[in-house]
């Protein structure tokens, strides 16, 4: 076999990829063969490419990328004991990347300058046929990089250059990553029947569990499993596979308060694959907790308008910490539609000085926790790399794709992410917020009660996760966050607490973040879905409680509702 790459190829079967075939994959899994010939397809379609791809008194194209990803993923509902609905599918993306130009100046713009497609199975039994596909999507991206190209130097020329320009594209080395160790470690989570039955009659019990008595309106449980299988080639000599999975378990209650309003709340579990969901005894727990918190908020009173010192808990903690990493994207400081809030900001202190964060893609468990946002490599097939963002409360760092940052070093610190069918753009993968002065969460309580003392106020305000979060950060925009919480408590001055529901906390996350007054000893790890500006992916972050100046409380949006006219037949 005369190829050019076909020597890296058979180096990487012999090194892994044929342990796979020999682990004896399920039906339809793409085997060690089948991976290397496919990589061959593609890898020679972007040599043709680059030879080929130049109009005369156009741009040349000096750089093309290939990735193709088949996503499976099954869920499945339950309500009251009953399995309700579910289905299972099988998707494939097809990613095509051409730029034109050179790395210091080239088409790209912005985040997404060429979204992907879901496509049909491509039929890799016809070899031609997946080749003429290939063709015909490079031609065409070929062609409209060749018009934004122009369209980009007749903006600067009339525009001018903005500030932030800097080279558009960094210079990085060709890796070669096929890591059968991923490949196996998703095996559990199983093929295309990913909800066994012995899982399906385990969340039917629970589902009764959760959800059996008259004040409860609404009852819901969903289980998620997915996994993405990718190829990557590009054409400065990267190439690999990698296997991602998640499993996700979302639990929620609705009922109406006294007076008539909504009131939901729900618990959630993101894992690496099903297998690594908590035993059925500890879901069990969590649904009694879950339940007593529902009843708590049926009894409360509605939330008033109020200014106060709060004590955030670890998971409210990590969503604003979660808001506050999508700043440091480097893509973000390349936006003036955005508000780019740290740009200038490298080295100036942006939080407390007991404060440290990091990003950590390297790290696959953290306190007994799998880690969702652990990779090894990002979707620019550049090596996940540590990122010390801010020490002692500086600015130290930015993540960053390979779209430099002026200012910064042109080079990726593997941290292009994307989602199925988006270009890759910075984004978090393991965050770590850690601090040198942890207090216990009763110390934290009572520095709560004297801050609220000394601030005038009756009242200390303790939020207990949040149900969701509103942020706006485009330029213009008001850069306010709205989030719900899951539970609020007004804690007063003689020590007393209160429960409110219908609530909304507003602030701005920088000055909400620059008031952080103290930060607790009970780091936990919060592994979610983020959805951003390449898409979905899968991050993980840690964090501690925190003890904040202020945050105004206001009362939600909902409208009261009549309760139901009957009784229920549970009653």
């Amino acid at each position: 076999m005369n190829r050019p790459w076909a020597a890296v190829l058979d180096r990487c079967v012999r090194a892994g990829f044929m342990a796979v075939a020999i682990l004896g994959l399920s039906a339809g899994r793409l085997v060690a063969v089948d991976v290397a010939e496919r990589l061959v397809i593609m890898r020679e379609e972007i040599d043709r490419a680059m030879q080929g791809l130049h109009m005369p008194e156009y741009p040349a194209a000096y750089f093309i990328s290939l990735r193709l990803t088949r996503e499976k993923a099954s869920t499945q509902d339950f309500r009251e004991g009953i399995w309700m609905d579910g289905y299972t599918q099988t998707q494939h993306y097809f990613v095509p990347e051409v730029r034109v130009g050179d790395h210091g100046f080239d088409q790209t713009h912005g985040n997404d300058d060429g979204q992907g497609r879901s496509v049909l199975a491509l039929n890799w039994q016809q070899p031609l046929s997946v080749r003429h596909y290939i063709w015909s999507a490079l031609d065409l991206k070929y062609k409209q990089a060749c018009r934004q190209y122009l369209l980009k130097k007749s903006r600067f020329a009339a525009e001018g250059i903005p500030d932030y320009v800097t080279d558009d594209f960094t210079h990085e080395k060709a890796e070669h990553f096929l890591p059968v160790e991923k490949i196996t470690a998703h095996e559990p989570a199983g093929d295309v029947e990913w909800v066994p039955d012995v899982e399906r009659e385990k969340l039917q019990r629970l589902s009764k569990s959760l959800g059996t008595d008259a004040r409860i309106l609404r009852s819901f449980m969903r289980v998620s499993v997915g996994q993405r299988d990718t190829l990557y080639v590009n054409s400065e000599g990267s190439m690999g596979s990698k296997v991602t999975g998640w499993a996700n378990l979302y639990m929620g209650l609705t009922g109406l308060s006294d007076t008539g309003l909504d009131v939901q709340i729900s618990k959630s579990y993101s894992v690496p694959a099903l297998a690594d969901m908590p035993e059925e005894s500890a879901l069990r727990e969590d649904i009694v907790s879950l339940r007593s918190d529902f009843f708590t908020l049926l009894k409360s009173s509605e939330a008033q308008g109020g200014l106060a010192p709060a004590l955030l808990d670890p998971q409210a903690s990590a969503w604003l910490f979660l808001e506050f990493a999508s700043w440091l994207e480097g893509e973000r400081q390349r936006d003036p539609s955005g508000a780019q809030v740290f740009k200038a900001k490298i080295g100036k202190a942006i939080l407390p000085d007991f404060v440290d964060i990091v990003d950590d893609p390297t790290v696959a468990v953290f306190k007994g926790r799998k880690l969702l946002g652990h990779y090894l490599y990002d979707e620019e097939a550049v090596r996940a790399k540590r990122v010390d963002l801010v020490r002692s409360g500086k600015l130290v760092d930015f993540l960053l794709s390979r779209r430099p940052v002026k200012g910064r070093p042109l080079k990726s610190n593997g941290h292009g992410r994307a989602g199925v069918v988006h270009d890759p753009a910075a984004r978090l993968g393991n965050l770590f917020v850690t601090t040198r002065r942890a207090h216990p969460r009763e110390e934290l309580k009572r520095m709560l009660i004297e801050k609220a003392r000394s601030a005038g106020r009756p009242f200390g305000i303790i939020i207990e996760g949040f149900e969701s979060v509103d942020a706006a950060a485009a330029a213009g925009a008001h850069q306010a966050l709205r989030a719900r919480p899951r539970m609020l408590r007004f804690i007063y001055l003689d020590g007393h607490e209160e429960t409110y529901h219908n609530s909304e906390i507003v602030a701005t996350p920088l000055n909400l973040m620059q008031s952080i007054l103290a930060m607790g000893d009970d780091v936990e790890v919060q592994n979610w879905i983020d959805v951003g500006s390449s898409g979905s992916v899968p991050v993980s972050i840690s964090a501690p409680s925190i003890l904040v100046a202020q945050v105004e409380v206001q009362k939600g949006s909902s409208d009261p509702v009549r309760a139901p006219v009957m009784p229920s037949p549970l009653q």
